[in-house]
């Protein structure tokens, strides 16, 4: 069938290309990768930025409907570079491009259709089982071509003297192109080369008929200037005196920067730039340039709020409230916990008191200790989970998943450390 034809050529062009190395390290939609390792790589990233006191810059761009706007063209000679038979390249194209699209209604069937071959359309289509890995095989050329022009940062290990090259964080239409982290670089410099990556990439993606969603794209600055008290603070948070003489020019052209991202049918489109304590959801979670994880614990606390309202307002019977809170409420909650880079005290009060009103909702008596909620039931306790013991079990894993590989982000959890172990002046780290 044609969904065989599809996945079979799927399987035999992804395995080629990733044992000839033709995957960039930057897609984290890839075999084995997961999004939480691509939300790890960008806090990983700010790290460096906070330890080394350098500018870096991440401009969140969001591809507009990527599977249905591919250029047929563009994926045909994509395939074929990737050793795709031609029968099969036309085999999924030409039926795609040739569709007649018919309107049926409770009166019949129309007559007249839109599209056919004398009016092709293009696009992957929804469940098309071959989409996706022409999509990523799509944004390798564009990674590759980002490169090649000279974008994104290069992630250095300051001990062990490794170094990689790195333009941005993909995953499938959601992608982080970063510009920075130099030792010589300024705020200016890396204004300019953002703008410039921006531009690039999204020409490249009209090239291949797609285009970028300017309400869902933003650009956040992390850039620390010292405070003259011996320490350091953000550009953007600096309080500033009422006098006119005391007002920094730095500051004043922090806020006058504007960002865009260009268009196919019209003029580029201005986006929105974030401070370094503010953060738009990225791949499910909040990450803010600041480190500060409190824009995502709130979201957290909304989110069990919700579920005691639900289960509130429901008639159903404890153990399955109970299985509810294991399985539903807290398999959520878990997503993104291994990329937290909150401190202890914050985790201690990350959640609030809604773990206290949500007691009554799973039988317990609110008036029951702190201590006695999160004890393990063979200790007699009640055995909720704990937002500090969940974030270090997850934190631990991702470390020891990824502390010492030869991957993006080893490399990455590699240089962080030994930033920090310079930083501190220490023999190990």
């Amino acid at each position: 069938s044609s969904v065989t034809c599809q996945e079979s050529f799927q399987h035999r062009m992804l395995a080629l290309a990733r044992e000839n190395g033709l995957i960039p390290e930057e897609i984290f939609s890839e075999k084995g990768k997961t999004a939480e390792d691509a939300i790890l790589q960008q806090v990983l990233m700010y790290d460096i930025a906070r330890i080394t006191k350098r500018p870096l810059l991440v401009a969140q761009v969001d591809a507009s409907q990527c599977y249905d706007r591919v250029a047929h063209a563009m994926a045909a000679l994509t395939l074929r570079a990737y050793k795709v038979h031609n029968s099969s390249v036309l085999g999924m194209l030409r039926p795609l491009h040739c569709m007649e699209f018919y309107l049926r209604t409770g009166f019949g069937q129309s007559t007249s259709f839109c599209g056919g071959a004398a009016e092709g359309k293009h696009g992957l289509a929804q469940g098309n089982g071959a989409a996706p890995a022409t999509w990523q095989q799509i944004s390798s050329l564009m990674i590759h071509a980002q490169h090649r022009q000279g974008h994104g940062v290069k992630i250095y290990t300051p001990i062990s003297k490794r170094g990689v090259n790195q333009v941005g964080i993909v995953y499938v239409d959601d992608t982080n192109l970063c510009e920075g982290l130099e030792e010589k670089d300024d705020i200016d410099a890396v204004v300019a080369k953002g703008q410039g990556a921006t531009n690039s990439w999204g020409n490249n993606l009209i090239a291949v008929g797609g285009a970028l969603n300017g309400d869902k794209c933003a650009v956040a600055i992390h850039d620390m200037v010292p405070d003259g008290k011996g320490s350091w603070v953000y550009s953007d948070q600096r309080k500033t005196t009422s006098s006119a003489d005391e007002e920094d020019d730095e500051l004043e052209e922090l806020e006058d920067w504007y960002f865009s991202v260009p268009q196919a049918g019209s003029e580029a489109a201005q986006i929105k730039r974030l401070r370094s304590d503010q953060a738009v959801e990225n791949l499910g979670l909040f990450v803010r340039p600041d480190g500060s994880p409190e824009k995502q614990f709130e979201v957290m606390r909304e989110k069990i709020t919700t579920w005691s309202g639900q289960i509130k307002n429901g008639v159903i019977p404890t153990r399955s409230v109970w299985m509810s809170y294991t399985h539903q409420l807290w398999s959520g909650l878990r997503y993104g916990l291994g990329a937290c880079s909150a401190s202890m005290t914050a985790l201690s009060k990350g959640l609030g008191s809604s773990d206290y009103y949500l007691l009554s909702n799973l039988g317990v008596v609110r008036s029951i200790t702190r201590e006695w909620r999160y004890l393990p039931a063979s200790f007699g306790g009640m055995e909720l989970f704990d937002l500090t013991t969940e974030v270090t079990a997850a934190t631990l894993n991702s470390f020891l998943q990824h502390f010492g590989t030869n991957t993006l982000i080893g490399t990455t959890l590699q240089a962080a450390l030994e930033y920090l172990q310079l930083e501190l002046g220490v023999e190990d780290c």
